[in-house]
């Protein structure tokens, strides 16, 4: 009975100190910089071109919205805006925000107006969402616990500063520790649902998913028609990529083998980014996997940073 009792308060120890304890502050930072960064060019496009996207005359006119939606897998409460007028502003207004967020400034606040506003957006024009709006609507949310803001300001580099402690500082709150945790799970859960979701295709069972994938115009612009010769290239990248996918949640976990899932991450991302021109989803998945770095590597990168005046 003692034995239980112990392992039980064990798991609660491990429970509380995971999600609650407090954590360095100088890791989520780098990840607000990078993914409003990433964000703010993204959508400087759809500005551009917004017209397409979220006026009546473009993609999607108001009057057809609600039967474009799949209600099945919806909630039934979806707002956006109808007026054209009202959509160029607040996408002006997003666009300042997202700047100034990757700049540091505005914390949890102008997280919550980030999440609000990407919002009416997603809801407005559903056909021109992809992966990029996906993972912008997970970070936006839990942007929103954290005090993200603390450190990769624009303004740290002309206020004097206190110098960077070269070891990890503790000093998040319980609710920024909460949205941390839930950025890297949300990563674990799409890497190792992805992979689960290629077991099922023959093709990656048999080595060729990956030449499929390029020999798609509609997936690659390119020509990679050469790659016909090397085979062996061919299947190691289609398993290197299943196995990177399907063992990441133990790979990120792993500290010893952590380094190296970021490392590989992020080449595999830009590969993808390259191959496919998915530059800023490619962009965006390569910030996520920042909450992986180790704070002794940012806190590095932040004395540099600080310094760069």
């Amino acid at each position: 009975m003692n034995s239980l009792l112990n392992d039980a308060k064990s798991v609660l120890k491990f429970w509380n100190q995971f999600w609650f304890a407090p954590v360095d502050l100088s890791v989520v930072s780098l990840f607000r910089m990078c993914v409003c960064t990433v964000l703010f060019f993204c959508y400087i496009e759809r500005q551009w071109n917004i017209e397409t996207y979220y006026f009546d005359s473009g993609y999607l006119p108001v009057s057809e919205i609600e039967v474009s939606v799949d209600k099945t897998y919806n909630p039934g409460f979806q707002p956006y805006l109808s007026s054209d007028t009202a959509n160029f502003y607040a996408h002006l207004l997003f666009l300042g925000l997202l700047l100034a967020m990757a700049a540091g400034f505005g914390g949890r606040k102008t997280a919550w107006l980030l999440f609000i506003l990407h919002m009416l957006f997603v809801n407005r024009n559903r056909m021109v969402n992809y992966g990029v709006d996906i993972y912008a609507t997970f970070w936006f949310l839990y942007l929103c616990l954290i005090d993200s803001t603390k450190y990769f300001r624009l303004d740290s580099w002309w206020k004097k500063t206190k110098p960077v402690k070269p070891f990890p500082v503790l000093e998040s709150d319980w609710v920024s520790t909460v949205g941390f945790r839930l950025i890297q799970i949300q990563l674990l859960v799409a890497y190792a649902y992805t992979g689960m979701e290629k077991l099922k295709g023959q093709t990656w069972w048999n080595g060729t998913a990956v030449w499929t994938t390029l020999m798609n115009p509609q997936i690659t612009p390119w020509d990679f028609s050469w790659m016909k010769d090397f085979p062996l290239v061919i299947a190691t990248l289609t398993y290197v990529t299943l196995i990177y996918e399907v063992y990441a949640p133990v790979g990120f976990v792993w500290p010893k083998t952590r380094k190296y899932f970021v490392m590989y991450g992020m080449m595999f991302h830009f590969m993808i980014g390259a191959m496919m021109s998915l530059i800023f989803f490619a962009f965006l998945m390569m910030a996520g996997l920042t909450v992986f770095i180790d704070p002794v590597v940012v806190r590095s990168w932040l004395a540099k940073f600080q310094r760069a005046s």
